[in-house]
């Protein structure tokens, strides 16, 4: 390996650069306008919450992730920022895992490379907004789905699609759009399901 360091040292350090990086200017500016929204809906009581965002454009699961964030760590905007840098820096690894899982530890490596250096990465991960959370639980949803559909153990597959469901559940409470990714996994079992069994077969055993 270059420099003497495998591919899980890459992710390590990358998934630690991208914390660093994260942590820096989260008080750049004051709480913006979709920002106070996030701040109106996590200050209701549950109930409210609820009742509100049905009429809303986004689902509950974000807002109810910040009130009770905030209920624990205090209600400054640094600390609600904090919320989406750990949900940032999460996706780092979790980008990472998947790059080596459909290709191999360098993929990986530089997946989570990208990912902890993309400005825009680093922009919603200082936003007090949904959008790194349901980039977070994609990614999981995505993994879990690979795993699920790839692995010839019962018992595994059965975790994996535990955690799949889990996971896409949670992005479409997390966000409507979220809709796009049950929808692609659909399409892509649908192609594979009408290729010739040679090529399902070559693709499972690279995966």
């Amino acid at each position: 390996q270059q420099f003497g360091l495998r591919p899980g040292h890459w992710i390590l350090f990358f998934t630690l650069a991208g914390l660093a990086l994260r942590l820096q200017r989260l008080d750049f500016q004051p709480l913006w306008g979709d920002e106070g929204w996030s701040f109106y809906f996590a200050g209701q009581s549950l109930p409210q919450l609820l009742a509100l965002t049905a009429a809303d454009i986004h689902p509950p699961l974000y807002y109810i992730l910040l009130k009770t964030w905030l209920f624990i760590v205090g209600p400054g905007p640094e600390e609600a920022r904090f919320l989406s840098v750990i949900f940032g820096v999460a996706l780092i690894p979790v980008v990472a895992v998947l790059g080596q899982r459909l290709f191999d530890g360098r993929v990986g490596a530089m997946a989570a490379a990208v990912t902890a250096l993309m400005p825009l990465a680093i922009y919603y991960s200082q936003e007090v907004r949904m959008y790194g959370l349901v980039t977070l639980l994609g990614a999981m949803s995505v993994y879990s789905f690979i795993r699920a559909t790839q692995t010839l153990k019962v018992s595994s597959s059965s975790k994996w699609s535990l955690i799949y469901v889990a996971t896409t559940t949670a992005a479409l409470y997390t966000m409507y759009y979220a809709i796009f990714i049950p929808l692609l996994q659909l399409l892509y079992l649908l192609v594979t399901y009408w290729q010739p069994q040679e090529r399902r077969a070559h693709r499972s055993s690279i995966w």
